[in-house]
């Protein structure tokens, strides 16, 4: 909770739920068991796995996964907001449940995590990028109640000669790439 003051700097006027991106994820988490009675992240692992290429070409790779292990995959989304987006996310475990934040993770997912991180830094690099954004989405620290949202990092790469233009800014991402062919130039870099 976050206090807010108005008048005088002893009392708090409000308090006021903390903002978390992760708080998006569970909104979206919820909607999409809603209208479909399955889970999302559930979902999105398989359709990562079994991912069929945009241009239905069989003779080019179709994996969107650039590298995994048994706790991390890092792969790139199939809708990109930001070209090169690489996405890594916990995967789950034998349970079927999410590690959705920092503090759920043990040591060996803590590990695979640095490496899928560092890994997603060298390969932007060497294809380029001058800096990355990273944004995490977590679930918030104190639900222990939800294990349906994995904990998932963002890497947005600002690239010199691909800047955001007006069509991000109407929310329309167009990309010069198919994100399969993309993932195959990135495990290339590996």
């Amino acid at each position: 909770m976050v206090e807010g003051y108005s008048g005088t700097p002893d009392t708090p006027a409000t308090s006021l739920p903390a903002f978390s991106c992760g708080d998006m994820v569970t909104t979206a988490i919820d909607e999409y068991r809603r209208h479909t009675g399955s889970s999302l992240f559930h979902d999105y692992a398989k359709a990562i796995g079994a991912n069929t290429r945009l241009d239905g070409r069989h003779d080019l790779p179709a994996s969107l996964v650039v590298w995994e292990d048994e706790n991390i995959g890092i792969s790139v989304p199939k809708a990109q907001t930001s070209q090169w987006e690489l996405q890594i996310m916990t995967k789950a475990d034998k349970n079927g449940l999410f590690a959705g934040n920092i503090l759920e993770t043990n040591s060996a997912c803590r590990l695979s995590l640095n490496k899928a991180i560092l890994t997603s830094q060298q390969v932007l690099a060497s294809l380029g990028a001058k800096m990355v954004t990273s944004i995490e989405y977590s679930k918030r620290l104190g639900d222990r109640h939800r294990f349906d949202q994995p904990l998932l990092y963002s890497l947005l790469p600002k690239l010199p000669y691909s800047m955001g233009a007006f069509s991000e800014a109407q929310l329309r991402f167009i990309n010069s790439h198919y994100p399969e062919d993309f993932a195959a130039v990135c495990r290339k870099q590996l």
